[in-house]
């Protein structure tokens, strides 16, 4: 135990560290809270956890005075000049649950993150708060960061295109710059031989300091497109592409670029035909062949599209409420802007993820996805989200698995480098009893968005195929994978039970039954055999034999 002056001189020496491994200006107030704790607010979450990082590292290397273990726990404010009593209460219950020498966040937190891949995000789900109640924590582990699966030779080449930089981030730029994105992604991912990394995906690099190399390393791209540009009188934009090669490294200079101008207008109407000329030139450089241009999505105004894309992105936020305030904005969108199809798509969605979550019955879920799905398809026949998401909804409501796959198939057919539509069609050639092909789209689905903030489905669809095609130690592993990036995602912890029980691991096994039937209570191996969509498929019963092993009531 230390001595009071020796704990009263840890303190002001942790205090103090934590303060000046913060940037300036972001840090606010340092705070006392008693003779064991301190807290320190930041304009920025990311400056944060970096210090807090710092400052760990520090400790264990014994570069500090005092050998001293603590607990971090970092929860986001509304306003950082004013912390309120209860953010930072929650603060203490997330440093409370954190064990000795580690960090642990809340979901706000993790939603304020730049680049949460980077970190080794573990999601623990509710753990105890030193206070008798229970809270949401994710963990960090800085030697676990977010896994990138190597590309298989028979994908092809992958292109990456990166948030262009049009020199500011003020909202506005911002939302210009994702439609330049959206323009030249949309174009290229046109091709059947070009593989071309989901935006989803790419937008996780918009505030990385060496975004090429970042692009090389953690999008597994062959090449990379980069933009950077600027914008005139009369939102006039003047825009820089270049074309990087992964061989020649990001230090070279390009193996192509070009300058071009376009309008806004050309933009949001899908008439940048500037920009898709462009695509065109990449396209035939890559590949020698030639690519069709085409009309892109319709936008009435920036400001719509502004909301679309606060919309899609708030639709992944774990902080409470985004999600419903996500449906609201897509469905003023609807009333709104009503020629779109992306809002019906992204609604349709929407309701997927509701019906994920717990937040709507499954059977209304897939009702809702379907009827928006039709709708969206009614503006845009080649809408590839609208045709994934009606193939995936007819196989929840039991229809013909072939009628699905023809969906998936349409989908992929007017946008080859789509993910999900990838891992929705894996899910389709599962139930369908199609386990190798299932794998072959599983993993590709993966390699397409390996950033994807729905990257716990893509690894759980991996999971479930193999598991399927009886790959048992592969299956775990991507199944363990998706289980630290959701910790609430049941049928994650089925897939992990039925790999445990296949490869000799019975009391792992146990355990994860007993997690399982927190999220399903009233799940038995009698209504799985019942309500599995691939219950004709013949790993169906192995999957209900291995689940009664592992502990799961037979009726």
């Amino acid at each position: 135990m230390l001595s009071p002056l020796h704990a009263q001189a840890s303190y002001k020496q942790v205090s103090e560290a934590l303060f000046t491994a913060l940037p300036k200006p972001p840090r606010e107030l340092d705070l006392s809270q008693d003779e064991v704790s301190l807290s320190v607010t930041c304009h920025n979450t990311q400056s944060l956890v970096d210090a807090a990082l710092r400052l760990q590292q520090d400790h264990r290397a014994g570069h500090t005075q005092h050998k001293l273990n603590f607990r971090c726990g970092i929860h986001a404010l509304s306003t950082a000049s004013q912390p309120q009593p209860a953010e930072l209460s929650m603060a203490r219950r997330l440093a409370a649950s954190a064990e000795l020498g580690g960090l642990c966040l809340s979901p706000q937190a993790v939603d304020r993150l730049e680049q949460p891949w980077r970190l080794g995000l573990h999601d623990r789900g509710r753990r105890p708060d030193g206070a008798g109640k229970e809270i949401h924590v994710f963990s960090l582990e800085p030697d676990m960061s977010t896994p990138f699966h190597a590309q298989d030779s028979d994908f092809g080449a992958v292109l990456a295109v990166l948030p262009p930089d049009l020199g500011a981030h003020s909202p506005r730029l911002l939302a210009m710059a994702d439609l330049v994105a959206d323009t030249l992604i949309l174009a290229l991912s046109r091709s059947s031989q070009l593989r071309v990394v989901s935006a989803r995906s790419s937008q996780g690099l918009r505030h990385s300091r060496q975004a090429l190399a970042d692009a090389f390393e953690h999008l597994r791209a062959h090449h990379v497109l980069q933009c950077r540009g600027s914008v005139g009188v009369g939102d006039q934009l003047f825009l820089q592409l270049s074309l990087h090669d992964r061989q020649a490294g990001p230090q070279a200079p390009p193996m192509w670029q070009d300058r071009i101008e376009c309008k806004l207008e050309d933009l949001l109407y899908g008439e940048a035909f500037a920009l898709q000329a462009a695509c065109t030139d990449v396209h035939r450089l890559l590949l020698h062949a030639s690519l069709s241009v085409s009309k892109t999505g319709v936008w009435s105004s920036l400001e719509n599209y502004q909301i679309f894309s606060a919309a899609t992105q708030l639709m992944h936020k774990l902080s409470p409420g985004c999600l419903q305030q996500s449906g609201q904005m897509l469905s003023w969108l609807i009333q709104h802007q009503p020629q779109a199809a992306e809002p019906l798509a992204w609604l349709a969605f929407w309701h997927l993820l509701k019906g994920v979550q717990g937040l709507e019955p499954l059977d209304e879920a897939a009702a809702q996805m379907g009827s928006l799905a039709r709708a969206a398809l009614d503006l845009d026949k080649g809408h590839a989200l609208a045709h994934t998401l009606l193939g995936h909804a007819l196989a929840m409501q039991g229809a013909q698995l072939s009628l699905a796959l023809q969906h998936h198939q349409q989908a992929l057919q007017h946008n080859p480098s789509f993910a999900l539509a990838w891992s929705f069609q894996a899910l389709a050639q599962i139930y369908s009893d199609q386990t190798r092909e299932a794998c072959e789209s599983a993993r590709l689905g993966l390699a397409l968005s390996p950033l994807d903030p729905w990257q716990y489905f893509l690894e759980a669809a991996l999971a479930h195929a193999l598991l399927a095609h009886q790959q048992y130690a592969e299956a775990l592993k991507h199944a363990q994978l998706s289980l630290r990036l959701c910790a609430s995602h049941a049928p994650t912890l089925l897939y992990v039970a039925v790999a445990q029980v296949r490869l000799g691991q019975q009391a792992q096994a146990q355990s994860t039954m007993q997690s399982l039937r927190q999220l399903w209570p009233q799940t038995t191996v009698s209504s799985f055999r019942a309500r599995y969509w691939g219950r004709e498929a013949a790993h169906a019963e192995d999957f209900a034999e291995a689940l009664a092993q592992a502990g799961m009531p037979l009726k």
